[in-house]
């Protein structure tokens, strides 16, 4: 094949099934998750600069024990190009039970993301929050008397424009500052088309003054389906007036490289954590090839008798 110096882009639309390394599930449609300590696991980050969650033993990260299901939480929106963030917090921890504990404060609002990779869509979902922890000491943190608000977002984690909001039933979607509740607040959405959710979605929390938050996820539930097309840039990485036989372009996965998970130091408090340093967007490779540029099973360059 030929490739020539031009701006114009070629897509590929590749179904991406991959339920397929799962053997115990057969039906891909409107599958059943639970986000919970009883089915997957946090896992804790070297933190930037002054972030102090890590010191105290809260996690960044939790990920599902069998799916390629992750929830991870920052202090700032600050993406990569995989639609993750950069700089992991440490604002995760179990409580008891399914339950477990989402912070963030001092001065920053709380950035969620629910993740699957490319190939896969979420179609719904429903968290149960509750605002039980006002005035309390969590693992470290003092949590202050502070409204907020739980909001589902774009990518921009714009809380003005938000596609869905955490509400008590009476109505009231700002959560109390004054004591702790046992109001519970939920917050849940419902594809409306196949488009309509994708496989990331990001939430935020919102508040209006200084001080540490924690809210308590009583319960969160997603339902999934791998049937989402995913389209890759098959654009050579470089031009060139030369005839090929083989081909490569990465494309982001929409999935974590964590990197290596050691013991990491942070103001004399060692865990066992990946480092937000080497978190980088996780990449997979698109080859096209010639019939006859195979050997042994593999796409090789210089394999073709004549380049097309």
């Amino acid at each position: 094949m030929k490739t020539v110096n031009s701006l114009r882009r070629t897509f590929v639309k590749v179904a991406m099934i991959a339920m397929a390394a799962i053997g115990s599930w057969h039906n891909m449609y409107a599958q059943d998750v639970v986000v919970s300590p009883e089915t997957g696991k946090f896992v804790a980050a070297l933190t930037k600069g002054s972030e102090v969650g890590f010191g105290y033993g809260w996690s960044s990260l939790w990920r599902h024990d069998q799916l390629p299901l992750s929830l991870t939480v920052a202090d700032d929106g600050a993406l990569n190009s995989g639609g993750e963030f950069r700089n992991p917090a440490g604002n995760l921890l179990k409580k008891d039970g399914g339950t477990f504990y989402i912070s963030g404060g001092v001065p920053y609002d709380g950035y969620i993301i629910l993740s699957m990779p490319k190939g896969y869509r979420i179609t719904s979902y429903e968290i149960v929050l509750v605002n039980d922890n006002v005035g309390k000491d969590i693992q470290g943190l003092d949590i202050a008397k502070i409204t907020k608000s739980f909001y589902e977002t774009g990518s921009d984690f714009d809380y003005n424009k938000p596609k869905a909001t955490a509400t008590a039933p009476n109505g009231n979607t700002v959560m109390d500052w004054r004591n702790q509740e046992n109001t519970e607040y939920t917050i849940r959405r419902t594809a409306t088309s196949k488009d309509d959710m994708g496989d990331h979605l990001y939430f935020r929390v919102h508040h209006n003054y200084s001080g540490f938050f924690v809210l308590t996820v009583k319960s969160f539930q997603i339902t999934f389906a791998a049937d989402n097309d995913v389209t890759i840039n098959v654009r050579p990485t470089a031009d060139s007036n030369t005839k090929v036989s083989v081909t490569t372009s990465p494309f982001d996965v929409g999935s974590s490289d964590l990197g290596p998970i050691k013991p990491n130091k942070k103001n004399g408090k060692t865990y066992y954590s990946y480092s937000y340093a080497n978190v980088k967007s996780l990449k997979a490779n698109m080859t096209l090839f010639q019939k006859d540029a195979v050997s042994a099973g593999v796409a090789t360059e210089g394999v073709a008798e004549v380049n097309k």
